[in-house]
């Protein structure tokens, strides 16, 4: 594997002696330097980094990053991203390695990250922000938004996204107003350029309320931006807050957020709704109170939950809930971890009271449906999902989950028709392969069901992992060692696991067979005679084989 350090230089004589010695692990460092005035570009060059010296007028951080890309030496695997202000911990190649090469699909990771605040490191300061994973696949990405941008795919088929816990960033980076007013500038142009933008609506706003204490012009953009968006989030909460006090005619002191702080505006993960999509507190939730360390306890659920922790993050969360209420992000990331780990009745208790309390808000309702489905009662279920597509028809999470809760009341006409009216995608075509299998066209419809490989759906993410030019497509058998790999769940496996039989029949030589660890000895037995090797599946891909 090789690896890409890339970076944006301007003026980092200081930070430069540091910056090449933790990079200095990396098979290739991709530097453009936007017009330094030091002796950065001098001892860049000395160090080896490839240099390119660039200037952009009006100046915006996407465009000179994406110049790094143009750069990149076309056989790079992979890229970090560390500032001059920043490194990663001593182990982060060994961790990016080791997960890729068990994990071979994954596009990008995410990680952990710490920041220098009062003098020491602090994990979390910015762990959720558009900035948190800059460690990602070459040639399938590219940058956007002037200020704070982020990575946007570009490939063709889905990204994957992995959390890393062995990786760390630090960053070293001590906040000055200047900065704050050069990223104003930058984000200010971009509003000109597209006003609908609301990232930068927000950021305008938060450097207008937070950095310049104009309170006017804090309002109007806390008004356009309660026009662009519509979720019940923190944002909104502020924004309302702002528009309040301006309306008042004060300015209260700036304890809602961190100054550094700002909102994300994840797409459509088609999973039960988390506190950046639905569901969110007052502006005033975090503050300290009573000695509890509110903010410290909250950020240590956050992160229980997004690795996967929830057993522990629901323990610590229904401590912090008797100290804490009325913390409604909590409260929701709570519903949604009972929901992940099958506990629906305790999920379903508690969607439903916030339903109550937000009659209003689509992410409510739509986790309330899900949680009716898993109790099921699809007939509750398909009731909400019709009121919500009636609101917002182009949503086609709502209309897939619809088409769901219809096929559980057994009205299979209806059901294909919603998901012949939206628009397809991988998922979809996914869905639908079911009904044209149920009408009996098994072609049609297993040529449908494979677009779950590309959405990693059915269990096939080994499949999908696998060297597509050996993928078997009717090739003669006679003498060749052949691979298969069961897919779905274990109901899946046991049916799909006859075929063993069809491909000893056409000549194979050598038949390993890999299943989930569950099955591997009934396979052992029900197969003998029939299959050579049963393994689990990470065992069975080791193995070699001709297709």
């Amino acid at each position: 594997m090789k690896i890409a350090a890339c970076a944006i230089c301007k003026n980092e004589e200081k930070n430069i002696p540091q910056w090449l010695l933790h990079t200095a692990g990396c098979d290739y460092r991709v530097v453009v330097d936007t017009g330094s005035t030091d002796n950065s570009v001098q001892l860049l060059k000395e160090a080896g980094v490839s240099v390119i010296e660039k200037l952009f007028e009006p100046f915006r951080f996407d465009m000179a990053r994406n110049a790094v890309l143009d750069f990149v030496p076309k056989d790079t695997d992979w890229l970090v991203w560390p500032d001059f202000d920043e490194y990663y911990n001593k182990n982060w190649r060994n961790e990016l390695e080791r997960t890729t090469a068990a994990y071979p699909w994954v596009t990008r990771l995410t990680h952990n990250t710490f920041q220098l605040i009062d003098g020491m490191m602090r994990e979390g300061a910015e762990s959720g922000t558009v900035m948190e994973s800059k460690i990602h696949k070459h040639g399938v990405y590219r940058w956007e938004k002037p200020v704070h941008e982020h990575l946007v795919w570009t490939g063709k088929d889905n990204e994957a996204v992995k959390h890393v816990s062995g990786i760390a960033r630090y960053h070293l980076h001590k906040p000055s107003k200047e900065r704050d007013l050069h990223y104003f500038e930058i984000a200010k142009r971009g509003l000109d350029e597209n006003p609908r933008d609301e990232y930068l609506t927000w950021f305008v706003l938060k450097e207008y309320y937070y950095t310049l204490k104009n309170l006017k012009e804090s309002k109007k953009y806390a008004e356009r931006y309660l026009a662009l968006t519509h979720a019940n989030t923190d944002f909104r909460a502020i924004a309302r807050a702002i528009v309040v006090k301006a309306e008042e005619g004060k300015q209260e002191t700036a304890d809602v957020i961190e100054s550094g702080t700002h909102p994300t505006f994840p797409g459509s993960d088609y999973t039960f709704g988390t506190r950046e999509k639905h569901i969110t507190g007052s502006p005033i939730e975090g503050v300290m109170r009573s000695g509890f360390p509110s903010v410290a306890v909250r950020n240590m659920i956050f992160d229980l939950f997004k690795n996967n922790e929830d057993k522990a993050g629901i323990e610590l969360a229904q401590v912090y809930l008797t100290h804490e209420p009325s913390a409604i992000p909590v409260v929701n990331e709570l519903a949604g971890a009972l929901y992940r780990t099958k506990r629906f009745q305790e999920a379903f208790s508690i969607t439903e009271q916030l339903a109550r309390q937000f009659p209003e808000d689509p992410g409510t309702a739509f986790n309330l449906a899900k949680c009716y489905h898993a109790l099921k009662r699809p007939d509750d279920a398909s009731k909400l999902l019709k009121y919500l597509c009636g609101k917002d028809p182009k949503n086609r999470d709502y209309a897939l989950d619809y088409a769901l809760y219809l096929s559980g009341e057994g009205k299979f006409d209806e059901s294909e028709t919603i998901l012949r009216d939206i628009a397809q995608d991988g998922r979809t075509r996914f869905n639908l392969g079911w009904y044209e299998m149920r009408k009996g066209n098994f072609m049609e419809g297993f040529a449908l069901r494979d677009h779950g490989r590309r959405e990693h759906l059915w269990g096939s993410e080994h499949v999908t992992s696998m060297p597509k030019d050996k993928r078997y497509a009717g090739e003669s058998l006679a003498g060749k060692t052949l691979l298969l790999f069961n897919e779905g769940g274990l109901g899946d496996e046991m049916i799909f696991a006859r075929f063993a039989r069809t491909v000893k029949d056409r000549g194979a030589k050598y038949i390993i067979m890999g299943c989930s660890p569950d099955l591997v000895s009934v396979f052992r037995r029900s197969l003998e005679g029939i299959v050579n090797e049963v393994l689990p599946l990470a065992d069975a891909k080791k193995r070699s084989y001709d297709f």
